[in-house]
């Protein structure tokens, strides 16, 4: 009864989680869109890519699982709530979350004015961007623990959403400490 109590109360945390899925759904559709593109690829090698891609999906799962939870512990109707979040991602279309395309375009006709031997400068620039990337895929992740904290969904209330998202959260946490 507790539990329940305590999620009971917060409708605002039903709200932000779905937000915040929207966020993140975005943010991996995005990553998943640059499998091919080798623009994407100068910037944040395949591999981080993989990673970036698998700790979007388990932040997915973990916002998902939370915002069932709630919805349930609330005496919601899941199926409603899902389909009003599917909704919400179709309405979002595809806008870029962590690789704007002036970004892109910016860093790639930087690396068409140095003919030959790459530029340090550009060396350097596309690895920085990589960081960016990877950075604020980090945030989305850390930005959303943050709020569940914030609106009452504990650990205890919540564990394997808080689980799922702090075990993206560290996978992206090694990455950029390389």
């Amino acid at each position: 009864a507790s539990v329940s109590n305590a999620l009971g109360h917060s409708p605002r945390l039903m709200e932000v989680l779905k937000d915040r899925y929207v966020s993140i759904y975005l943010a991996f559709n995005e990553v998943r869109r640059w499998e091919d593109q080798d623009d994407v690829a100068l910037l944040l090698p395949l591999t981080s890519q993989g990673v970036l891609s698998a700790a979007l999906k388990d932040s997915l799962e973990g916002v998902g699982n939370a915002l069932q939870k709630t919805v349930e512990r609330m005496g919601g109707e899941w199926k409603t709530c899902r389909a009003g979040v599917v909704g919400a991602v179709k309405q979002a279309g595809a806008a870029p979350i962590l690789l704007a395309r002036e970004e892109r375009v910016r860093l790639a006709s930087a690396s068409l004015m140095h003919t030959g031997e790459m530029s340090v400068e550009v060396q350097s620039a596309r690895k920085a961007h990589g960081l960016v990337i990877l950075t604020r895929g980090q945030e989305l992740m850390r930005a959303t623990l943050l709020d569940m904290v914030e609106l009452g969904a504990a650990p205890a209330l919540l564990p394997t959403a808080h689980s799922m998202l702090e075990s993206a959260l560290s996978q992206l946490t090694i990455l950029l400490q390389k």
